[in-house]
């Protein structure tokens, strides 16, 4: 509560009204610390509470991620749009990307105007070749130049205006694309649950010797090689997909939910994207704010007739209340973001202004 009244106080009383807070705090602290302390019975004096402690809260996370590791299997990615015709009001042709660890078995969607993306590319017929889990950790920018073979394909095939549909990673490949590619045939873009404001921490290759997050990269590394045993799609901290967010982290961070020139654009957001994303930011394109779980609303008939209303040119923008409130609640508990300006790989194309100013978002990239 303390966090949500700092980052709702006028930015000129932000300070004083985090030192109330911490005065607060310390007195609760005080007193906490003496009834532990200074407690005239205490019970089990010998047990080792802080050691067994510190080995539960490493073993059951750890515990946890390896039993779910070993029964992960694809990502479902079974949007409404793929079963059924497109509405005839619909002038784009639609390429759909699904997220991390999806799977594509190859069948083709229920109308001839809607193709899946493909993370192995395209057959010698120009049509969307099967994939696996492995395949979607490949970087964002070979996806990207995938993606861009594939919609001119489309393009040709169809001779309609391309609408990339994206969730999760998908988006992140699509904005990398239409950075890439100004003026394409693209003309529409829905984001499903995008990686809002992802890339804020950063830990250099294996084969580094220096650079920040060293020690974290190799503490991520004996964790992963832990839980994923046994798991032969399993992500690691070292992916190319997982390298290329941070290696181009200012992008990332701060322009997925920005405009793009010549291409209308709407976010769908679950409620998950409050809680992980810091207050400050001002969305300048449509928002659908959804009461879900990352990834959940792509597959929703709500969602499906919202982006059928998007892709037919409506304006559609439904922001929940409680958004800001829980984004303000849950700051406190974010870890600091590393800045732009304090590691040398991100520095060259950092956008200008302060962390957290306003004009910084969606501001240009060089």
């Amino acid at each position: 509560m303390a966090g949500g009244l700092v980052w709702s106080a006028p930015q000129l009383l932000a300070p004083f009204v985090a030192a109330a807070a911490g005065a607060v705090n310390g007195l609760l602290w005080n007193r906490t610390v003496r009834a532990a302390v200074l407690q005239k019975r205490v019970r089990w004096r010998r047990v080792p509470v802080v050691p067994v402690v510190v080995v539960l809260a490493l073993a059951i996370p750890l515990t946890a991620q390896a039993l779910f590791e070993s029964r992960r299997q694809a990502t479902p990615f079974t949007p409404p749009i793929l079963g059924r015709p497109l509405p005839e009001r619909v002038p784009y042709a639609v390429v759909l990307l699904a997220g991390h660890n999806s799977d594509y078995d190859g069948r083709p969607a229920a109308d001839p105007n809607v193709e899946r993306f493909s993370y192995a590319g395209l057959d010698a017929g120009g049509r969307p070749l099967p994939y696996g889990p492995r395949a979607t950790h490949r970087s964002l920018r070979s996806s990207s130049q995938l993606l861009a073979r594939q919609v001119e394909a489309v393009h040709r095939r169809t001779g309609r205006p391309v609408a990339l549909v994206a969730q999760s990673e998908g988006v992140m490949v699509a904005r990398t694309y239409l950075r890439d590619l100004p003026g394409s045939p693209v003309r529409a873009l829905a984001m499903f649950s995008p990686l809002v404001r992802t890339a804020r921490t950063y830990y250099p290759p294996p084969d580094a010797s220096t650079g920040w997050g060293l020690a974290t990269g190799w503490v991520l590394r004996a964790m992963f090689h832990v839980t994923t045993i046994g798991s032969e799609a399993a992500s690691t901290p070292d992916e190319p997909f997982i390298r290329s967010l941070l290696d181009e982290a200012p992008f990332y961070r701060y322009q997925t939910l920005c405009p793009v020139q010549g291409v209308r654009v709407i976010a769908f957001l679950p409620t998950v994207t409050a809680a992980e994303a810091p207050p400050g930011q001002l969305i300048h394109i449509p928002v659908v704010e959804v009461l879900t779980f990352h990834g959940k609303i792509i597959e929703r008939t709500d969602a499906n007739e919202d982006l059928l209303d998007f892709l037919a040119g409506a304006d559609v923008d439904r922001r929940r209340s409680e958004f800001g409130l829980l984004q303000r609640l849950v700051a406190a508990w974010h870890a600091p973001a590393l800045a732009i300006e304090l590691n040398p790989v991100w520095r060259p194309t950092a956008p200008p202004g302060s962390p957290f100013a306003p004009s910084r978002f969606c501001g240009p990239v060089r």
